[in-house]
């Protein structure tokens, strides 16, 4: 069963009770749209927003050559807003200052059997400046399982164990020369990683076990400008996330 079959978005319960919708200037508009992207990525990206900037980090506006290459290197993901890249999981891909094409369309090119670039969600958040927020996506129906009982029969069980995507930030802030500042901007990706054993039987139906990982980091965006951040989780792929954020 594919990633996007599996997860449905409902923003209207997931946004948190402050993140409340207007049209004054104090607030802000993010709209995020995730890829999951299986094979190549080959080709070259480019970041030329000074995404340090405003963020208070020392060794970040000191050196923001290193601060960039720390994060590609130790936390593998790589931020871009210039792209061309001949070969990003079978598709040509472009972002610039106009938007992202895939083999010149807006979005990724469908096929037959597993696709290799698959948009899974685009949430959208309005709230006001200073405020957190956090989103969650996940399965509409609990994980089932099966468990052996006492008489020796099987029964199918509900598992608590929660799946999908998670992202947030510690507070959206106005940072300087009109950019804006994503404080402990948050993407996490939680997985069934394995099943416990069921006695007497080889079949993977036992108790799912959950795995959880996890991107944060602060930066500073120009509003208007599309991103694109680049997370490798281990046995997941790689996340591809579109980023925008605008003044409302």
């Amino acid at each position: 069963m594919s990633w996007i079959r599996v997860f449905t978005v409902a923003l209207s319960l997931a946004l948190s009770a402050n993140a409340v919708g207007s049209t004054q200037a104090d607030h802000y508009r993010l709209e995020c749209t995730f890829y999951r992207v299986i094979g190549n990525f080959d080709g070259e990206t480019s970041l030329t927003d000074p995404i340090w900037v405003g963020i208070g980090d020392p060794a970040a506006e000191s050196d923001p050559a290193k601060w960039i290459r720390r994060l590609n290197e130790d936390e593998g993901v790589s931020f871009f807003n210039i792209a061309d890249l001949i070969d990003l999981g079978g598709a040509h891909f472009v972002a610039d200052a106009t938007g992202w094409t895939w083999n010149g369309a807006s979005e990724p090119p469908k096929s037959g059997g597993i696709p290799r670039v698959e948009m899974l969600v685009a949430p959208k958040v309005i709230n006001r400046f200073g405020q957190d927020f956090v989103v969650a996506i996940g399965p509409s129906e609990s994980l089932e399982y099966f468990e052996k009982e006492a008489d020796g029969l099987y029964r199918v069980r509900k598992s608590d164990l929660s799946t999908g995507v998670k992202i947030g930030a510690g507070a959206v802030e106005r940072g300087p020369s009109e950019r804006v500042i994503l404080r402990d901007f948050e993407v996490s990706v939680s997985t069934v990683e394995d099943r416990e054993e069921l006695p007497g039987t080889t079949l993977d139906v036992g108790k799912p076990i959950g795995m959880t990982q996890t991107f944060k980091r602060t930066f500073s965006v120009q509003p208007g400008l599309n991103y694109g951040i680049r997370i490798q989780f281990d046995n997941y792929g790689t996340l591809l996330v579109r980023l925008r954020v605008g003044l409302e």
